[in-house]
C-alpha cells in the first residue's frame, strides 16, 4: 500500500470512528437519535429568535416579484459578515415561483430556467461568473480562468463520476486526470470523492439536514471543486443552498425555501365520478392533507432526512426501497435471483416482517391495492360499518429492467392466483375508513419472452449455475393497515 493511501485510509478510520462516537453519544444522550437531534435543533433556533432584538422577517411585493427579506443576527459568525455583525440576504421569485435572485453584503447571483421549469443559468454579478446548464450530465463555467466543462456520469439516477476539463484543451488525458468518483452512502450523499488513481481527493460528512460537518479536502492533491454533495445535489458556494429542482434547500435553518410546488395535489376533488373517488381514496404524499406533515409546506422529506429524500423537491420517498429505479439493487431482489439461479425450481414462500415492509414499500403496487380496496368500498349500501372481504386481483407493477431486484416481479400470475387479499374494514368517527388485510402475492419465475431482457436474464443465469436454473413458484405474504380517505362519507 501506498504511503499516500495509507494515510488517507487512517484519515478515513478516524473520521468514521468520530462519526459513530457521536451517534453512540446522541442515541444515549437524545435517546431518539437524528431526529431528537432535528428537535432540539429548531428548540434552539426558536429559543434564539424569541430572545435576539435585531430579528426580523417581512414580506412584501416589489413589481410584481415576491421579495422575501431575513435578517438574522448570530454576532458575525455568519456564512457572510457585514460590519454591525448583522447578515441580511434577499431572495426574489419570478411569477413561476422559481428562485429569480439572492444577494448579500458579498454576492448577488441571478438564476434564470428554461421551459421545464429547471435551471439553465446561474450569474454571480460580482465576478461576472456564469454558469451554464445544459442538462444534467453537461454543465460550463467561467469561474475559472477559462471555461470548464462539466460531464456526469450516472447509474440509474445517481451521478458516480464527474469528468473536468478546460473547453480549450483538447487533450483527453487532461480530463482523464480531472475524473473524480463519488463515494455515496444511503442517501445518495457524497462522502468521499476520490480521483483517478483511487486517492482520497475530499472526504465530507453531514448533519441530518445536509449542513457540512466535516469538509476535509487532501493538501496534497490539489484539484477542482466538486459541488455534488448532500443526497448529491448541487450546493451552490455563493448561497449554501443545496438546488434541487423545483426548490432550493437550505440546510442552515432545515427547511425549504419556498413552498410545496405540489399542494394543490394534496387536496381532494369533489367526488362526482368513479375517478375522482379513486384518486381521493389514493391521495399524493401518503395522504395528501390528511397526513398532516404536508401541511407543513416548508418541511424536507417528511421531517425524516435520514430516511427519506427528496430528489425533485416535489415529493418524499425512500431513496433505495421505493417504486421505479430504486428497486434495481436490493437484498430481497438477490434472494429471487439467487433462487432462480441455485434453488433447483423448488417453490420459495417467504412471510417475514422485512418482506412485509418491502412489499408495503412499492408504491405501484400499493395504489392498485388501495383501487381495489376503494371499489369494495364504494360497493356497500350506506350504513355499512365494518366488512370483511376476500378479493383477488392482478397486479402490474412496470418498475424497468434490471438482473436484480423488484424487475423480476413484472405482475402476478393468473395461473398462480395473482395477489389475494383478504381483511376487514372499519369505519372511523371521522369518516375515514381503516382497512386491516392480508395479502399474497402468486407468480411464476421464469423468463417472459415480452421482455427482452429476460432472455438475457436467462442466457447469464444458465452461465451462473453452469445450466442449474430453474423456474420456480414464488409466494410472498404480508400484511398492512391502511386508513381510506372517503370525502363524502359514503358509509354513514
Amino acid at each position: 500500500m501506498r504511503p499516500a493511501t495509507w494515510q488517507n485510509f487512517l484519515f478515513a478510520i478516524k473520521i468514521r470512528l468520530t462519526y459513530i462516537i457521536t451517534v453512540i453519544y446522541t442515541i444515549f444522550k437524545g435517546r431518539y437519535g437524528a431526529i431528537m437531534v432535528a428537535v432540539l435543533t429548531e428548540k434552539s433556533k426558536n429559543n434564539y429568535k424569541n430572545n435576539s432584538p435585531n430579528h426580523t422577517k417581512s414580506q412584501r411585493y416589489d413589481n410584481n416579484d415576491l421579495y422575501q427579506q431575513k435578517t438574522i443576527t448570530d454576532n458575525g459568525s455568519s456564512l457572510y459578515k457585514t460590519d454591525d455583525g448583522v447578515y441580511q440576504r434577499n431572495y426574489r421569485w419570478n411569477e413561476r415561483n422559481l428562485l429569480r435572485e439572492s444577494s448579500d453584503s458579498v454576492y448577488t447571483v441571478q438564476y434564470r430556467y428554461g421551459s421545464d421549469g429547471q435551471r439553465a443559468i446561474k450569474y454571480v454579478m460580482n465576478n461576472q461568473s456564469t454558469t451554464l446548464y445544459y442538462n444534467n450530465m453537461w454543465q460550463e463555467s467561467n469561474s475559472t480562468k477559462d471555461w470548464m466543462v462539466s460531464k456526469h456520469v450516472y447509474v440509474g439516477e445517481d451521478r458516480i463520476a464527474t469528468k473536468n476539463n478546460y473547453k480549450i484543451n483538447d487533450n483527453t488525458m487532461a480530463e482523464e486526470r480531472r475524473t473524480y468518483y463519488y463515494h455515496s452512502d444511503h442517501l445518495g450523499s457524497a462522502q468521499t470523492v476520490t480521483n483517478h488513481d483511487g486517492l482520497i481527493h475530499e472526504r465530507l460528512e453531514y448533519t441530518p439536514y445536509g449542513e457540512l460537518w466535516i469538509d476535509w479536502k487532501n493538501p496534497n492533491l490539489p484539484g477542482d471543486n466538486t459541488p455534488f454533495r448532500f443526497t448529491g445535489k448541487e450546493m451552490d458556494q455563493e448561497t449554501g443552498l443545496y438546488y434541487y429542482g423545483a426548490r432550493y434547500l437550505d440546510p442552515k435553518t432545515s427547511r425549504w425555501l419556498s413552498g410545496d410546488p405540489a399542494m394543490g395535489e394534496y387536496i381532494p376533488s369533489a367526488p362526482v365520478n368513479e375517478e375522482a373517488k379513486k384518486r381521493n381514496g389514493n391521495l399524493p404524499g401518503m395522504g395528501g392533507v390528511y397526513n398532516t406533515v404536508n401541511l407543513h409546506v416548508y418541511h424536507y422529506a417528511a421531517n425524516n432526512p435520514v430516511k427519506y429524500v427528496d430528489p425533485t423537491g416535489r415529493t418524499s420517498k425512500n431513496h433505495r426501497i421505493g417504486s421505479g429505479d430504486d428497486l434495481k439493487f436490493d437484498r430481497f431482489g438477490l434472494k429471487i435471483l439467487f433462487h432462480y439461479l441455485f434453488g433447483g425450481g423448488k417453490d420459495l414462500n417467504i412471510s417475514n416482517k422485512n418482506w412485509s415492509n418491502y412489499m408495503r414499500k412499492n408504491e405501484l403496487l400499493s395504489s392498485q391495492i388501495n383501487n381495489a380496496l376503494m371499489d369494495i368500498v364504494y360497493s356497500q349500501d350506506s350504513g355499512t360499518n365494518n366488512i370483511d372481504f376476500s378479493i383477488q386481483i392482478h397486479v402490474e407493477i412496470e418498475n424497468g429492467e434490471s438482473i436484480i431486484g423488484y424487475q423480476y416481479l413484472h405482475g402476478s400470475n393468473p395461473d398462480m392466483g395473482d395477489v389475494k387479499i383478504t381483511g376487514t374494514m372499519i369505519q372511523n368517527v371521522d369518516g375515514t375508513i381503516t382497512a386491516s388485510y392480508s395479502a399474497q402475492w402468486n407468480d411464476i419465475m421464469d423468463p417472459n419472452p415480452d421482455y427482452p431482457t429476460d432472455i438475457k436474464k436467462a442466457k447469464f443465469a444458465k452461465v451462473m449455475s453452469f445450466g442449474a436454473s430453474r423456474d420456480y413458484i414464488m409466494r410472498i405474504r404480508w400484511e398492512n393497515t391502511v386508513v381510506l380517505i372517503h370525502p363524502d362519507q359514503f358509509m354513514e
